[in-house]
């Protein structure tokens, strides 16, 4: 499935964030009342546990709560593991992430917290959907980070990060790479980009700052989201401005004491080069052909 990320409350009356003697799905408890925000059209908000099962019910539209985790905040996590859902410390999309405070399945220390992944800009940051007791609005989203403390952003109550429950209606499949991500995938990417645009990445593999900022820039150009993310959409749109037509074919030009590739553009059996690429134009000082090099070279004044 492809992922639909929840980034506005949901709206009135949606049966996942309603409880069941309120015509909804929802098994959980009333929201707090005593909060200015609260409504009886998504009557178990505000609370962070009615929030986070209603979402991750809502993700697979079982159209009812079939998955009903019982318990506080902090319970939910060791209830999911008996339950036989997949648990983990690494972020996944549509998961429930948990923090217990003081003692685990000691209320009278706090109730902990829950949220829901809904982006993940980098294998330490991620952006989450979420309620709470204590809130005076019902819903919001937050970016976190990982952190040195690996608490992912939670200071609230005193909490302690314990993990992720995955959701079972997201494929574990990834197609999308970002920034703390290595391998050969991100080497193409790497190569791609430098092609693209001249970045001069070093083709390492390594998915580090520069790549992020790279993709970044890739984003805008070609008019998509910027985000630094490499999914679907972007490898999509890079794909096609990388594809050469026929009556093209890529040359070697030194520019500025630098080999880039150009194109040399056949019309009339007459080849010509394109004396700039796709999107960024050369101010041309002088045009020549190096001697050394065996090749053109172009030096511009910027």
């Amino acid at each position: 499935m492809e992922y639909k990320p929840r980034l506005k409350c949901p709206e009135a009356y949606n049966k996942y964030y309603n409880r069941i003697v309120n015509g909804g799905y929802s098994t959980c408890i009333r929201g707090n009342t005593s909060k200015s925000c609260y409504t009886n059209t998504l009557d178990v908000l505000p609370n962070c546990v009615g929030y986070a099962l209603g979402r991750y019910n809502e993700i697979g539209d079982y159209k009812a709560f079939k998955y009903v985790i019982n318990g506080n905040a902090e319970d939910m996590y060791d209830n999911a593991k008996k339950m036989g859902l997949e648990v983990g410390d690494t972020p996944k999309l549509g998961a429930i992430i948990c923090w217990r405070s003081g003692k685990n399945h000691n209320s009278s220390d706090g109730c902990g917290h829950v949220a829901v992944v809904e982006e993940i800009r980098s294998n330490d940051t991620i952006v989450t959907s979420e309620s709470g007791w204590s809130a005076n609005k019902l819903f919001w989203t937050q970016v976190r980070n990982k952190g040195t403390n690996k608490n992912w952003g939670q200071s609230t109550y005193s909490c302690t990060f314990v993990g992720f429950i995955y959701n079972p209606a997201v494929s574990d499949e990834r197609d999308y790479l970002c920034r703390g991500d290595t391998g050969e995938d991100v080497r193409q990417l790497q190569k791609d980009l430098n092609s693209f645009g001249w970045y001069d990445l070093v083709e390492d593999g390594s998915f580090g700052p520069a790549t992020e900022k790279a993709v970044k820039d890739c984003q805008k150009k070609l008019e998509l989201t910027v985000d630094g993310v490499y999914g679907p959409k972007t490898k999509e749109a890079l794909d096609s401005a990388l594809v050469i037509p026929d009556n093209v074919s890529l040359i070697d030009v030194l520019v500025n004491n630098k080999v880039r590739q150009m194109k040399a553009i056949n019309i009339n059996g007459n080849n010509y080069i394109e004396m700039r690429d796709m999107y960024y134009k050369l101010n041309v000082a002088t045009v020549s052909y190096n001697k050394t090099k065996h090749m053109p070279e172009i030096k511009t004044n910027g």
